[in-house]
C-alpha cells in the first residue's frame, strides 16, 4: 500500500461499546434503513453508520428485544448472556434468572423494563445499549387506558429516580364501614389526619408540560427534534390528553379541558429552551 492509499482509507470504526446509545438511536424506524444496508450494502452502513456488520447485527437485535411487549426466561437468559462470565455456564445463568422471576413475580412473562429492573435486583448485568432500548421504548408501550401510574413509575425506575407513592387499597369495605362505625371493642379509633396544606404560589404548570418533560428525559436530549420524535409516539398511543390523532399542519391533537388543541413542533421548539433547563412552572 502506497502513501496515497494510506491518506485515503477508512478509519475503522470504535467498537460497539464504544456508542451505547446505537441502538437506541435506531428505533422508530431507524432499524429499516440499517437492516437493508446489512444486507445489500456494508460500504454505505460503514460510511453512515461507522457500524460492521456484526455490530449492526447485534444494536438490530437490542432493538428488536426492546420493541417486544413483553420477556419470558428466553429473552431475559439471551440479554444477560451478552455480558460474559456471569454465570459458570448457561444452566446456572438460566437457573438465576428463573429463580429470580419465581421469587419475585410468579409469571410466565413481564414488561420488558420490569424485567430490566429485576435481572439488575438479581445481581445480573445487561448491555448499556439494549438498557437505553428499553428504557426509551418504555414511554412508548402502555395500557389500554393509556399511560398509567405503573408505567410513569416503571420508567422513572429506570432513570434512576423515585417513583411516585401509590395508593394504598388493601382496605376492605368491611374494614373502612368498621373504622366509620367506632371501631371494635376494646380498639380506640385513631383521630382524623389534619387536612393537607396547600401551598399556593404564583407559578403555573401548562398542559402537556408533564408529557414533554417525559419524551425529552427519554431521549436525553434538548433538541426538540428528537423530543417531537419521542413525543409523537406518545401522541400515536393516545397517551393522555392526546387523541392519536395528528394533523399535517397543526400538529398533534390533545384534548384542553373540553374541546381540541394541538401541539405544533414549532411551538414545542419554544417550549424547550437552549440551555436545557426545564420549563416547568415558567
Amino acid at each position: 500500500m502506497n502513501d496515497d492509499d494510506e491518506d485515503t482509507a477508512i478509519p475503522e470504526p470504535s467498537p460497539a461499546w464504544c456508542n451505547p446509545h446505537r441502538a437506541k438511536d435506531l428505533l422508530y424506524g431507524g432499524a429499516i434503513l440499517v437492516r437493508d444496508m446489512l444486507i445489500h450494502d456494508h460500504d454505505a452502513l460503514h460510511e453512515m453508520y461507522g457500524l460492521r456488520p456484526d455490530e449492526a447485527a447485534q444494536a438490530l437485535r437490542f432493538v428488536e428485544l426492546a420493541e417486544l411487549r413483553s420477556w419470558g426466561v428466553d429473552e431475559m437468559l439471551e440479554v444477560v448472556s451478552t455480558v460474559p462470565n456471569q454465570a459458570t455456564n448457561e444452566a446456572a445463568l438460566r437457573r438465576r434468572v428463573v429463580m429470580a422471576m419465581k421469587a419475585e413475580t410468579g409469571a410466565d412473562f413481564i414488561h420488558p423494563g420490569d424485567a430490566v429492573l429485576l435481572l439488575e435486583r438479581s445481581g445480573l448485568m445487561l448491555s448499556t445499549e439494549l438498557r437505553e432500548a428499553v428504557t426509551l421504548m418504555s414511554i412508548r408501550f402502555s395500557g389500554p387506558e393509556g399511560f398509567s401510574l405503573d408505567d410513569e413509575n416503571r420508567f422513572r425506575r429506570l432513570r434512576g429516580r423515585l417513583p411516585f407513592p401509590v395508593e394504598d387499597t388493601s382496605t376492605t369495605a368491611d374494614e373502612k364501614c368498621t373504622s366509620s362505625a367506632g371501631g371494635t371493642a376494646g380498639t380506640p379509633v385513631p383521630a382524623a389526619p389534619p387536612p393537607p396544606v396547600v401551598h399556593r404560589t404564583k407559578s403555573r404548570v401548562r398542559l402537556l408540560d408533564t408529557e414533554i418533560k417525559r419524551a425529552w428525559e427519554a431521549v436525553g436530549s434538548a433538541d426538540h427534534h428528537a423530543v417531537w420524535t419521542a413525543l409523537k409516539e406518545m401522541a400515536l398511543q393516545s397517551t393522555s390528553p392526546f387523541t392519536g390523532t395528528i394533523d399535517p399542519e397543526k400538529g398533534l391533537e390533545y384534548w384542553k379541558e373540553d374541546k381540541l388543541a394541538y401541539l405544533s413542533k414549532d411551538a414545542l421548539r419554544k417550549r424547550i429552551p437552549k440551555d436545557g433547563a426545564s420549563d416547568n412552572g415558567r
